[in-house]
This record gives structure tokens, sequence and C-alpha cells, in this order.
């Protein structure tokens, strides 16, 4: 329901304004940041920029709210209606997990973490929510293929080596759901 409104303005070629989210999304906390603008030539991958926003977007929650438990998602996956979704999530046991789509998984010559749809308590998602941040200093260990170090492999390591476990979300995720779709 929230979509179309955005979109909408995106497919006019008109600039969505803070003001412009905070009705859609009906928050305060929106911060709108350009890609494109030179400060932020440091990002050079889609993953990087993906990660950068979902540190960012974790910041900012912190700094309004205090929460026990936090779920990060795409904007554009699915996840398939269930009548105990919310309570599903609450009843699996968080301390020393992070659940995401996948799970952990080996690829690439080493371990890496989901990045679709994450959920553990607070301590947790702030581990997973700091893999941008906290690349420079992974690659330096030079371990388990660590030398081309991506945020996906950073995620995993950032947890791991916090004694951590990736396990798999047990809930019904969909699709990408195709802009059109969504406007």
């Amino acid at each position: 329901q929230l979509y179309p409104t955005l979109f909408s303005h995106y497919e006019k070629g008109n600039l969505v304004e803070v003001a412009d989210l905070e009705h859609v999304y009906q928050t305060e906390h929106v911060k709108i940041e350009d890609d494109n603008d030179p400060k932020y030539s440091f990002l050079k991958a889609n993953v990087e920029k993906m990660r950068y926003k979902i540190e960012q977007c974790y910041q900012m929650a912190k700094e309004s709210s205090e929460f026990t438990h936090a779920i990060w998602t795409r904007p554009d996956k699915d996840i398939l209606p269930s009548q105990n979704n919310l309570q599903t999530l609450m009843e699996l046991p968080v301390e020393n997990h992070v659940y995401t789509e996948g799970g952990g998984r080996y690829g690439g010559g080493t371990a890496r973490a989901g990045d679709e749809i994450a959920f553990s308590n607070a301590k947790n998602m702030d581990i997973f929510s700091s893999a941008y941040s906290t690349i420079e200093a992974i690659k330096n260990y030079r371990l388990l293929g660590l030398e081309e170090h991506t945020p996906h492999k950073a995620t995993f390591h950032n947890l791991a080596y916090r004694g951590i476990g990736v396990l798999k979300l047990p809930l019904r995720l969909g699709n990408y759901i195709d802009p059109i779709k969504l406007t």
C-alpha cells in the first residue's frame, strides 16, 4: 500500500522529499542521501551501498527508540502471509543466533550470510548491520579467503567471530516484488 505513492513520485520524475516519505511511512525518522553525490564515491558497488544503508538505518533506529528485537527486510522481498509470523519470530532462540533467509551458506570460497531478511535480538542485529564499517578491519586478518572480502562475507564473519550462529529464518518468503506491481 505504501509503495505506489513512492513509485508514482519516481515515475513522474519528481524528487521525493523528506516530508513525502514521512507522510507515506508515517514516521519522522527519514533521511535521504544521494549515493551519486561525490561524498559517497567510496561506495563502489551496489552491495556496498546496500550495506552502508542497512548500517545507517539501524543507527537511526537505535538513536530514536529502544527495542529488544529487530527485523530487517528488503522492501521488494515478499513475505508470504501467515497468522503466526510474529509469534514464530518471537519464539526463536536469539541469544546466540541471527536468522536470515538462507542461514549461513558457503559460496565464493568462504561462508556468507543472507541479507534479504534478518531477525534477532538488538545486540546481534547491531553486529549484523555493522558489516559495512568493519569490512576493512576484517580484511586485515587474511583468513579463510578474506582478501577479497565483501559485505556478504563480512556479515557472516562479524557474527561468527563473536560466537553468533547464522540460521535459516523459519518464514515463508516469496519472490522479489516486480516494481511494476508496486506502482
